[in-house]
């Protein structure tokens, strides 16, 4: 009986095996759950176009699999030799535009929510909205474990080539391709020992970075509580051509110049100078026939190390870029779990927070003579397990897009970097010759901000110390706002107060032998989240007659006990 219902069985590639863990352990999250919203024109034929997507679907067996672990000794991916294709029918013809918004929105979210059994195939599913005599909206969600971005152009091609060839009465022969097995196939052949090896190299000596900090919303979340939020932007058309000539004119790619980019961002907001990011790749070898018209999840995302040399020239430090990723490209499929166990990243700590994606395969329907329906938009909607992803989408004018954890980043500060990121690639096609250190992430405007907000030259009495300033300003505006910060503030006076509680504690410490605490050492450690009660820290250990070592509370806990053993510092400053 099984014989008849199931055409293949076989293991998970290594990416499709992180998916998994990561939808199964953020079951609730929407985690690699895809929505892809394509608007279409014309006198649609829903039959015929139903009809299109299931011949499809039996073409190529990756669209027929289901996923299943349960009571079994390894995962594996079970091939069903027919689906059925679940289709919904929606006529919003008689809704004003903001009430089919609302209803799509609504719709979105829904969809969502439901989700997939991932061991009952088919893992997608279709709904089409009828918005006006010849308006259509098709949305078509599945799981990303099935197929990547190249896929999915492959997919929509055919689809679109079926439907037409059908209207026009003609049997449309597509050539046979192979399926998705052989690409495992060919993984279980690769050298692995050569592949560890070279990872292992490339990582050597690399610690875990500070965390990127910027912008944290006033209110933290749980840690695991993400919140999917998208910001965006297109760089013009001159400095698009210019990227582009640029990168003709010394045999680089765009890509190239992007990671570049986005390294020497990384480097200038958490100033280091090595940096270890995500780079998705296509993961089809070259070597493999027919492989380029496959349907299947081929990308991996492996770690892309960039040192920054502030005095090296730009050009010989991108060729220097391009040169190391193409060295990585014989190992690209080793798996991302398998690369950080070979580096010294601490375990449980992540190698990288952030990844960048290349979207050198965008779908796009160009118009032919007797087409009778066209796609003409579409969005992408989807969440990985990264808090930072940046997305380029190449076009006459370069699109970035940002999609990133809002329970970690604000929004403003994800639009002010997206504006540093634009302020790095217009200064790398303005000045090509120019050396690393010369490359600027602030727009004119913001150099000039920073040159009033430091304009702050004044005359004070050079006997007074910080803590004696601070009580003069008590004793002349007690009542008046010291420190703000969300729903909470405090006065001069109650700040004053707080601190000097907490001082007269900290004065009253002894070591062992009865001596005060702080006379020996007077470094006192302070990993107190950003609020007033940091401020009343801050302020208590200048008037005990101590200095603080700040520590961000968000660091990994071996680099916040390092600070520690590091600075000798006898006591530390928390909130419970």
């Amino acid at each position: 009986m099984i014989e008849k219902v199931i055409e293949d069985i076989y293991e998970l590639s290594p990416m499709q095996q992180g998916m998994l863990f990561h939808t199964l352990y953020e079951s609730q999250s929407g985690v690699y759950f895809e929505q892809l919203l394509l608007e279409m024109q014309g006198r649609l034929n829903v039959e015929a176009l139903q009809q299109a997507w299931l011949d499809v679907t039996q073409r190529h067996s990756a669209l027929r699999s289901s996923f299943h672990w349960e009571e079994m000794d390894e995962t594996v991916q079970v091939v069903s030799k027919q689906v059925e294709l679940p289709w919904v029918m929606l006529d919003w013809q008689t809704d004003l535009a903001a009430g089919q918004q609302d209803k799509l929105d609504a719709l979105l979210l829904a969809d969502q929510a439901q989700g997939f059994a991932l061991d009952e195939a088919p893992l997608m599913r279709f709904t089409l909205i009828r918005l006006g005599e010849e308006c259509w909206q098709l949305l078509w969600s599945h799981h990303h474990l099935l197929f990547d971005g190249w896929s999915m152009s492959i997919i929509l091609h055919e689809v679109m080539a079926i439907y037409e060839a059908r209207q026009q009465g003609i049997t449309l022969h597509l050539n046979p391709v192979r399926p998705y097995r052989d690409f495992i196939l060919w993984l279980q052949n690769q050298d692995q020992a050569a592949g560890e090896a070279f990872w292992q190299s490339r990582l050597q000596g690399f610690s875990v970075p500070p965390p990127l900090t910027i912008g944290l919303p006033a209110t933290k979340a749980p840690a695991t509580l993400a919140v999917p939020a998208e910001a965006s932007v297109r760089l013009s058309l001159a400095v698009t051509g210019q990227l582009q000539a640029l990168a003709k004119q010394h045999h680089l790619t765009l890509n190239n110049i992007v990671q570049g980019a986005w390294a020497l961002l990384l480097s200038k907001y958490r100033n280091v100078q090595d940096i270890v990011f995500g780079v998705v790749v296509s993961g089809r070898p070259p070597a493999m026939n027919g492989v380029t018209a496959m349907v299947g999840l081929f990308i991996n995302t492996v770690p892309l190390r960039v040192q920054i040399t502030p005095d090296r020239p730009l050009m010989a430090w991108l060729k220097g870029l391009q040169t190391e990723a193409m060295e990585q490209e014989p190992y690209q499929q080793v798996s991302l779990a398998d690369i950080q166990k070979l580096s010294n990243v601490p375990q449980g700590a992540a190698l990288f927070d952030s990844i960048v994606v290349f979207e050198s395969y965008p779908f796009k329907d160009e118009p032919a003579a007797g087409q009778s329906i066209r796609i003409t938009g579409f969005n992408s909607l989807e969440r990985s397990n990264y808090p930072l992803n940046l997305i380029c989408i190449p076009d006459q004018q370069l699109k970035f897009s940002l999609r990133y954890d809002a329970a970690r980043f604000d929004s403003e500060a994800m639009h002010r970097l997206l504006g540093h990121l634009t302020t790095l690639l217009q200064g790398m096609a303005d000045n090509p010759e120019s050396q690393l250190r010369d490359l600027s992430l602030l727009s004119a405007d913001e150099r000039r901000q920073l040159q009033a907000w430091n304009d702050t030259a004044t005359d004070y009495p050079r006997d007074k110390t910080i803590v004696d300033l601070f009580e003069i300003q008590v004793q002349t505006t007690p009542d008046k706002l010291a420190v703000v910060f969300a729903e909470q503030s405090l006065s001069y006076r109650q700040l004053n107060e707080q601190a000097n509680r907490l001082a007269h504690y900290l004065l009253g410490l002894k070591t062992p032998t009865g001596a005060g605490l702080l006379i020996n050492n007077p470094l006192v450690a302070i990993a107190v989240e950003r609020s007033p009660d940091m401020v009343v820290g801050l302020l208590a250990i200048l008037k005990a007659g101590g200095a603080y070592v700040p520590i961000d509370p968000g660091y990994p806990p071996s680099r916040i006990q390092y600070m520690l053993e590091d600075s000798s510092a006898p006591l530390l400053l928390t909130q419970s």
